[in-house]
């Protein structure tokens, strides 16, 4: 097969700075290897931009999968952190008890124990969290969120936007750390030699008995010995039913009694949640307070009787309401001279439970001690009420009014000493006297001639 060579002409302009010389350039050729001009044909084209397509997709999904797997991390980096605080929290002290909002189990995090506990607690006392540290609700653009599970005292992280998401809000740093009271068991010592001060535990719902150390271990002589069982106790009985009570209802005394063999039961009481006591004779209900009276029998005889059923009976209290004081004297219009120069208040209520307070006009209330002295006006008004000693018992009253006005008289003419009538020269009186008929220092005389 014969060999083609392409040779390449050189352009006039360099060919003639060679004129004379006596070899010819031969550039190399630009050839490819199947004979044809250098380039991308359409094919290779198209298949580089698929390449391209699939990479980029490829860098996109990892992208996504980088971005969820970021913030499923951080999530359960806060919900540890969190979680450890709360764990914290509750070692020194703190409580979550009935605690369900995240955000009030945030704040209880935020807090720090009363000064009078802050030098004996043995541990951290707070704040556990960042003061700046709030939570706020997801978002579509969060993979992750937190719940807070009250029965597990924890956050727990969720997929999706469905719970809350940590933030910080700088605002949260200027307020003050609230302090709150904690319940430890163990406390560094502040009133004895050793190193540690401890706390009883809470007052057992039902305390344990001591029973006599000789008392029978054979059944009671009301027993069927050949139909041995444990009887349960009867319940007590209180002396009078539950009811509302006002503050005139009381001393209110109270007695329980059981129908129980005496050398068999005992019986224990206890009032509004309180410690346990046993019951030996009657007992006053407080005074202005709802009381929940709680009593069972428990048994001295464990072979024949078990504890009775537990007894309860309520009163709930209601404040009474004050009678208003009286005005004296009445209301009523009154002439000059018989206007009232002074005005006085009764207390109606029980002595010992309330004051009295009025004003006249406008005035502000005013407490009463002793009669008010009146000054005469056209209309004077007066109101006066009774205020509660103690708030808790009674309800300030009613107001009482009175109003007195002032009737004005007509003054009666004066009477003149000299009659009138005709006088001779010599007899014409020389002098005129006036004598006036009214009330001293109600009325002046003025004396007018002819046409004055």
């Amino acid at each position: 097969m014969e060999n083609h060579k392409t040779t390449t002409a050189i352009p006039a302009c360099v060919s003639n700075a060679n004129a004379n010389s006596s070899k010819t350039h031969n550039p190399a050729p630009m050839l490819n290897k199947g004979g044809r001009n250098a380039g991308f044909s359409l094919v290779e084209v198209m298949i580089t931009i698929l390449v391209i397509a699939v990479l980029g997709g490829v860098a996109l999904t990892s992208f996504g999968t980088t971005r969820e797997s970021t913030s499923r991390i951080a999530v359960q980096g806060d919900a540890s952190m969190i979680n450890k605080a709360i764990q914290a929290y509750i070692s020194s002290g703190g409580s979550l008890d009935g605690v369900t909002d995240p955000n009030a189990v945030l704040a209880k995090l935020k807090t720090k124990p009363i000064d009078t506990q802050a030098a004996t607690i043995a541990g951290p006392i707070g704040p556990f969290v960042d003061l700046r540290l709030e939570l706020r609700p997801a978002t579509s653009a969060n993979p992750s969120s937190l719940v807070y599970v009250p029965e597990r005292s924890a956050f727990i992280m969720v997929t999706g936007a469905a719970g809350l998401v940590t933030a910080v809000n700088e605002d949260l740093a200027k307020l003050p750390i609230a302090t709150e009271e904690r319940h430890v068991s163990l406390a560094l010592a502040t009133e004895t030699k050793w190193v540690w001060d401890y706390a009883d535990a809470a007052n057992p719902a039902r305390p344990a008995v001591s029973r006599p150390l000789d008392r029978s271990t054979t059944p009671l002589a009301t027993s069927n010995p050949s139909a041995y069982s444990i009887v349960p106790l009867t319940p007590p009985q209180f002396s009078m039913p539950g009811s509302q009570l006002g503050p005139q209802d009381y001393p209110v005394a109270l007695t329980i009694t059981h129908s129980n063999p005496s050398h068999a039961a005992e019986l224990f009481v206890r009032v509004n949640g309180g410690e346990w006591s046993r019951y030996t004779n009657g007992f006053t209900l407080p005074t202005g307070e709802a009381a929940r009276i709680e009593s069972y029998a428990d048994t001295l005889s464990p072979d024949d009787f078990s504890a009775s059923d537990m007894a309860v009976i309520s009163f709930t209290f209601k404040p009474g309401q004050l009678t208003a004081p009286t005005i004296a004297p009445d209301s009523g219009q009154f002439k000059w001279g018989e206007f009232p120069t002074t005005l006085t208040l009764q207390d109606s209520n029980n002595a010992g439970v309330s004051s009295m307070q009025y004003k006249i006009g406008t005035s502000d209330w005013l407490p009463y001690t002793n009669p008010v002295p009146l000054t005469m006006d056209l209309s004077v008004p007066v109101v006066a009420r009774s205020i509660p000693l103690d708030s808790r018992l009674w309800l300030t009253s009613s107001t009482s009014s009175a109003l007195y006005q002032f009737v004005p008289e007509k003054l009666k003419a004066p009477v003149i000493a000299k009659a009138s009538g005709s006088y001779l020269f010599d007899d014409f009186p020389a002098a005129l006297s006036l004598q006036d008929s009214n009330p001293p220092s109600t009325s002046k005389l003025v004396l007018c001639r002819g046409n004055d």
